[in-house]
């Protein structure tokens, strides 16, 4: 990774790394209010499952808060934005802008994450088939049906801020994670149940449908995208309103 923090990562040797990579055993990484990991460019293609590993401490009842997102607030004129998050009780909540220029959330209530252990969720956003799928551990743990909102406006680069981990571009970075977070992967494809058992196994960065992936630890300023696909993330703390460049 790049240590000066800004995002510019140098190629890795595939012939020199498995091209499917296990889970670290390592911790995660803590966030606070004063950081925000901002991508260095845009999302290329539109992401349709996220995959993350967290840990909430056992009983957690507060918010955690922002796992990825480019959200900035009601209180902009800029809201075209996307945001996955956690809601208090550890409740799984995906929302984003329509092209209708409205807004619309999924939220997934019947998931035990609070446990204090390390735990793999996975949202699959299904337009197609009218579903929202959450899953917990690579098990269904609960379905939405319903017509799944086009993106819309998150096609558009005009109307787009790079994406954020662990926070996002709302007032004073209010709603960072406040919990551990290990691992973070973004396809553009609609990943399958069995498909999912396989990426808590280890994720293959050859996928063709591998946006972007992140491992975390503590202590990082920069954090590079293995998949290749170049959405590194670095510290932006001069302007929490502004993406880091």
């Amino acid at each position: 990774p790049d240590l000066s923090g800004n995002g510019y990562t140098a190629g890795t040797d595939d012939a020199q790394e498995p091209d499917v990579q296990e889970p670290s055993a390592q911790g995660g990484m803590t966030f606070n209010v004063n950081d925000i990991y901002s991508s260095a460019k845009f999302l290329e293609a539109a992401p349709n499952t996220f995959e993350f590993t967290v840990r909430l401490p056992k009983g957690y009842t507060d918010r955690p808060g922002v796992i990825f997102s480019n959200y900035e607030g009601p209180e902009k004129t800029y809201d075209r934005a996307i945001c996955l998050q956690l809601q208090a009780n550890g409740t799984v909540q995906l929302y984003y802008e329509t092209k209708g220029n409205g807004n619309v959330k999924y939220v997934f209530k019947n998931l035990d994450i609070c446990t204090g252990d390390w735990v793999h969720i996975a949202v699959v956003r299904d337009e197609a088939a009218g579903k929202v799928r959450c899953y917990l551990n690579g098990t269904l743990a609960e379905e939405i049906t319903t017509t799944v909102a086009p993106y819309g406006y998150l096609t558009s680069k005009d109307a787009l801020k790079p994406m954020c981990i662990g926070g996002d571009y709302r007032s004073n970075n209010r709603y960072y994670f406040r919990c551990e977070l290990k691992e973070l992967v973004v396809y553009s494809d609609v990943r399958t149940a069995d498909e999912i058992k396989s990426d808590i196994a280890g994720t293959n960065k050859t996928n063709d449908n591998l946006l972007a992936w992140y491992k975390l630890s503590s202590d990082q300023t920069s954090v590079e995208d293995l998949s290749g696909n170049g959405y590194n993330a670095s510290v932006a703390k001069e302007d929490l309103d502004a993406p880091a460049w």
